[in-house]
């Protein structure tokens, strides 16, 4: 959560689903409505403790540990997490997660752990993928999936 940040509420006029803009120009109000709005706005709720995952055991030698995440966590199974992925022969296809995309590019390559766009030419394995989609540095995403195992039991197998 963004320290600082607070809750504006908009009153029920504006109705389920809508928004400042139906706020301006459905209801027809003001700068000066919206500021005191503002005024009234709540503070958020703080963000809630995620326990900090250290690893039962921990590699010295970072291409085991790379090595060990890949095997851990099929692209097709973390993919399919953010794209909604349907069979073409032995690849998966989908539409793009980086681009607009009305007609599916996104292709995803379980037997070689890897994925391409032909639209926008994205392309790479679960890492980059995680990586790209979650704007995380590679260290984060080797953290981000060695804790998305050790909560979904992947580490005891």
């Amino acid at each position: 959560m963004i320290p600082y940040a607070k809750i504006v509420e908009l009153p029920d006029e504006v109705g389920d689903g809508g928004d400042v803009t139906d706020f301006f120009v459905r209801l027809g109000k003001s700068r000066e409505d919206f500021l005191a709005l503002l005024q009234q706005a709540k503070p958020a709720p703080p963000a809630p403790e995620i326990p900090r995952f250290v690893p039962k055991t921990r590699s010295t030698d970072s291409r085991e540990r790379v090595e060990r995440v890949k095997s851990l966590n099929p692209i097709a199974q973390i993919v399919g997490q953010y794209v909604q992925l349907r069979p073409s022969g032995s690849n998966l296809v989908g539409l793009c997660p980086f681009h607009e995309d009305r007609i599916p590019s996104f292709t995803v390559y379980p037997a070689t752990g890897t994925f391409h766009c032909y639209g926008c030419g994205k392309h790479g394995d679960v890492i980059s993928f995680v990586g790209l989609i979650e704007n995380l540095n590679f260290g984060q995403v080797l953290d981000a999936l060695d804790r998305f195992n050790y909560q979904h039991g992947a580490e005891s197998q």
